[in-house]
């Protein structure tokens, strides 16, 4: 290990930040060590990228299949359930309950999605109703 104006070099510490100006003082092996290090790293951080993309074009298209999965399971349970077909309300109701329901507790998107549903729905009915539940 090398100590060159503050700066540490070692074959084994490639992370180490060191001037441009150390590298005029490096024999010629360990400069090809740390160019042959620096290509090792570039090799190793494209591969994650690669990977990284992959698994976000397969999340994409997860989403995109499981898009109107939930919609539609509910309300064909509530179309072929014969007891809610005779309870059905002969009155209107002037009141919306929105219960988002997610798996993922950090998901605070529901916040955003109610304070643009007040100022949206703010002049047309005092009487709807916001109501959220955590999965905690």
């Amino acid at each position: 290990m090398q100590r060159l104006q503050g700066a540490t070099l070692s074959l084994w510490s490639s992370f180490t930040p060191v001037p441009q100006y150390a590298f005029a003082t490096l024999n010629l092996k360990q400069l090809k060590q740390r160019m042959k290090s620096v290509g090792s790293i570039r090799k190793i951080t494209k591969a994650m990228k690669m990977v990284a993309a992959s698994k976000m074009k397969q999340d994409v298209q997860r989403l995109e299949n499981g898009k109107y999965f939930g919609v539609r399971s509910i309300q064909d349970l509530f179309a072929n359930e014969t007891y809610l077909q005779k309870k059905q309300l002969t009155f209107k109701i002037n009141k919306t309950l929105l219960v988002p329901i997610t798996s993922d507790q950090r998901t605070l998107w529901w916040h955003q999605f109610i304070n643009y549903q007040r100022n949206t729905f703010s002049g047309t009915s005092k009487s709807q109703c916001f109501q959220t539940v955590l999965d905690r």
